[in-house]
């Protein structure tokens, strides 16, 4: 019974793939009618599938609820985390062909699609990523920008920066919130950028509340004294000049003290 089920998913997905209305919507509806092992056992058919245009074709309809272009019914809660599942986990098979067509459309419209793409991206860990995720970190959306950070939490990468530092000056909270997380996971690079950012220019209370959270993890065994003087400067409304100060202690001793990661 469960091969039965196994070739009729993948039959149905064959036939959606020709652009056949009828079995896209039969395909998603076994999906959800599917419980437990049999359900697995469906989506492992589909990923054997592994045709680029069909992860295209379930982007688009996780991302816009469209088929083809054509309009499709929402599905339900349980079918979508599904289709996420079948991106995410291999089922299998490699998941190259499914990093491939996420990274595809990260950077096309609309905003959803990006948004979906780069959360993709994150869950897949997908380094080749990256660059398109400095690229969206500079997105309209603030939910593009929101997933473009967890792609670098993911893989870490300093190139990101300068695009995250922008991000922890926005007043959107959720923003402001996965600059901070990414800008943790890249670790030393990004403290020294940070600090130079301090030094450099005022910067707003927004801002100093982000760096005020990603320094408890970014200064982890740096000098405690530089570090409490750093975050009393950031709290303090008059701080204005004795911010830079601070920031300029714990460069110094950072200088005196090379991340051993780094040294190699």
């Amino acid at each position: 019974m469960i091969t039965a089920m196994a070739d009729t998913a993948e039959q149905l997905a064959r036939r959606a793939l020709a652009g056949e209305m009828s079995a896209a919507q039969a395909l998603l509806a076994q999906i959800k009618r599917d419980h437990d092992a049999h359900r697995d056992t469906t989506l492992a058919a589909i990923a054997r599938l592994d045709e680029p245009a069909l992860w295209r074709d379930l982007l688009d309809y996780l991302a816009m609820n469209t088929w083809r272009g054509h309009h499709l019914p929402a599905a339900a809660g349980g079918v979508t985390q599904d289709l996420h599942r079948l991106f995410v986990q291999p089922f299998g098979q490699s998941r190259e062909r499914r990093r491939a067509a996420v990274r595809e459309v990260l950077l096309q419209p609309p905003p959803q699609r990006r948004a979906l793409a780069a959360t993709l991206a994150a869950e897949l860990h997908d380094r080749e990523a990256v660059p398109a995720a400095v690229t969206l970190l500079s997105d309209h959306h603030a939910e593009v920008r929101i997933a473009a950070a967890r792609i670098i939490q993911a893989v870490p990468d300093a190139s990101a920066v300068d695009a995250l530092l922008q991000n922890m000056e926005e007043r959107d909270y959720g923003v402001r919130s996965a600059a901070v997380a990414a800008m943790r996971a890249i670790g030393r690079p990004a403290l020294l950028a940070l600090l130079h950012r301090l030094i450099e220019r005022p910067c707003g209370s927004d801002f100093k509340i982000a760096v005020g959270h990603a320094l408890h993890w970014l200064a982890v065994g740096v000098e405690p004294a530089a570090v409490a003087a750093l975050a009393e400067a950031l709290r303090s409304p008059a701080a204005g000049v004795s911010v830079p100060v601070a920031a300029d202690r714990i460069l110094r001793w950072l200088r005196d003290h090379p991340d051993p990661s780094v040294l190699g």
